[in-house]
């Protein structure tokens, strides 16, 4: 196993058992892996590896590497979400949401006034919200494809670089960050500071179109607060706002894709752009979530090409250490 793997792995791993550990210690019992992943799942994926298997073997290597690749990415992808969503489902009894007043107090420092309110004279309009709350509840499919294009089309290194990148993502945000600086968001600030009227224009609007036309975002958010007050929360259904993990992995998208595939880039960094927006306007989020995301996975990005870099260099030595010819340079930015 290649070491930007087998590093993401042992994060993985690490992250689970710190779980465990984190219960022990605090007496909060909330480690539940698997409890909410759908049944079909796990024989879609033996299908997938059975597939690779089969194409491998009888029509292309390449092929059904590729197939294999996406099968095996699969597995690893649930099982972080399954632990990291153990750990989010947490936030409240480990931590509290108690940095929401602050995140708004912030963006108000920031921007002069909320932003959702900087934001409204442009996207306050029905047809821009609906068209921004199904772009954000395409994310997850946006996830598959993002996957399924570095699977099929992505290099070697690139693989890698992005594997680790995307773990380390999932745990220093999503994990870290989210218990350092835990927050519900603009949607739930009232049910968790007791202020109902600071974005009660803001709902009030979001309702307004709920009524007249159906929003996704507003059933979504009554559910998973209906879920959590009655303690029925699972790995998917957790409540947490800073950092934005919907802008923090079409970022990681557009930064692995953008060298390979520019015009790829450009439209990632587009949709990048368009959740941001749609995670203010619909409540999900303060705009400082989206931003420091972006800071964040940037320095990811970078520090698992250092990683991915130093393997590569490793490689180079040994070719040169074996054999006297001269060994061809490799872009090690690739």
């Amino acid at each position: 196993m290649a070491p930007a793997y087998r590093l993401a792995a042992i994060c993985v791993a690490l992250l689970w058992l710190g779980g465990y550990a984190a219960e022990f210690v605090t007496g909060v019992r909330f480690m539940h892996p698997f409890a909410g992943t759908p049944p079909a799942f796990f024989p879609t994926v033996i299908g997938f590896c059975v597939l690779g298997l089969v194409v491998r073997k009888s029509v292309s290597e390449q092929l059904g590497d590729r197939a294999l690749w996406f099968a095996v990415w699969t597995v690893g992808t649930i099982v972080l979400f399954e632990v990291f969503g153990q750990w989010k489902n947490a936030i409240p009894a480990l931590d509290g949401f108690h940095w929401d007043p602050q995140l708004a107090r912030l963006d108000r420092r920031l921007l002069g006034d909320d932003a959702w309110h900087v934001l409204q004279p442009v996207l306050g309009h029905p047809p821009v919200t609906r068209a921004l709350d199904l772009l954000y509840k395409l994310w997850t499919p946006m996830l598959v494809l993002m996957l399924g294009w570095l699977s099929w089309f992505g290099g070697t290194a690139l693989r890698r670089r992005f594997a680790l990148a995307f773990v380390l993502t999932w745990i220093v945000l999503g994990v870290g960050f989210a218990h350092l600086i835990s927050s519900a968001g603009p949607c739930f600030y009232g049910a968790v500071t007791g202020d109902t009227a600071r974005f009660a224009p803001l709902l009030s609007y979001l309702d307004s179109v709920q009524a007249a036309h159906g929003l996704m975002a507003r059933s979504d958010q009554a559910w998973l607060w209906w879920l959590y007050s009655l303690g029925h929360t699972t790995s998917y259904t957790g409540i947490s706002s800073m950092p934005s993990l919907h802008v923090a992995i079409p970022v990681l998208f557009a930064l692995a894709v953008r060298p390979a595939n520019p015009m790829l880039g450009l439209a990632s960094w587009l949709y990048t752009a368009l959740i941001w927006l749609g995670s203010i306007h619909l409540g999900w989020h303060y705009a400082i979530d989206g931003g420091v995301s972006a800071v964040i996975v940037t320095g990811i990005w970078w520090v698992a090409g250092q990683v991915n870099g130093a393997e590569t260099r490793a490689v180079l030595r040994s070719l040169r250490a074996a054999s006297p010819q001269p060994t061809p340079e490799f872009d090690l930015a690739a």
